[in-house]
């Protein structure tokens, strides 16, 4: 049975399928794309910025509560409590003081890792905690005329077992330029 095409008609419709191919996208299929493609864009990058706008508002929910949750630990166990914030790396940790007989001073012993029990004292584990992606320390005030407001480095911060600390504003932001103050008050472990 023969398939009507000669030899030579193969090759010239091979030839003239491989050069319409070779042409490539037409004015009208490439400016189809460039539609889809814009279309894909303009609703996803708004929602790009939403993301960071609720990961910055999760993140200083989370840093109040804990903070809350610390000045709690401190009056209900009767011992201090210190809360370091790690600038640098974006993180904070909480741990209680121990009591050092050599000095007479409550210490605070921080781990690296949140799971480690310091001196077989459950109350000084560690626990370390993340600011969610997008989300740094902006600044770090502390609110006494004494001391100026820091942008990098570490600084503990304490919670007496009478419910008292030193008041602060800590600012949260993002690469967008928005932020977030939390302002910490002397008494109760408030936090606005």
């Amino acid at each position: 049975m023969e398939s009507g095409i000669r030899g030579s008609d193969k090759t010239e419709a091979g030839a003239r399928i491989a050069r319409d191919s070779a042409q490539g996208l037409t004015l009208i299929e490439l400016g189809i794309v460039m539609l889809l493609m814009a279309l894909l864009a303009s609703f996803s990058i708004p929602r790009l910025f939403m993301i960071t706008e609720i990961n910055l508002r999760t993140a200083t929910r989370r840093l109040a509560e804990t903070l809350q949750l610390t000045s709690a630990m401190a009056t209900n166990t009767s011992r201090p409590y210190v809360v370091q914030y790690d600038m640098d790396k974006g993180r904070y940790c909480t741990t209680a003081a121990q009591f050092d007989p050599g000095t007479g001073r409550w210490i605070a012993q921080f781990t690296d890792e949140s799971i480690e029990v310091v001196g077989g004292d459950a109350l000084s584990k560690t626990k370390c905690f993340n600011l969610k992606d997008g989300v740094f320390f902006r600044e770090i005030e502390p609110l006494r005329e004494t001391e100026e407001k820091q942008e990098k480095g570490k600084l503990s911060h304490w919670y007496s077992p009478r419910g008292i600390t030193d008041p602060m504003m800590i600012r949260l932001g993002d690469k967008q330029g928005r932020f977030y103050t939390l302002i910490l008050s002397r008494y109760g472990g408030g936090v606005e």
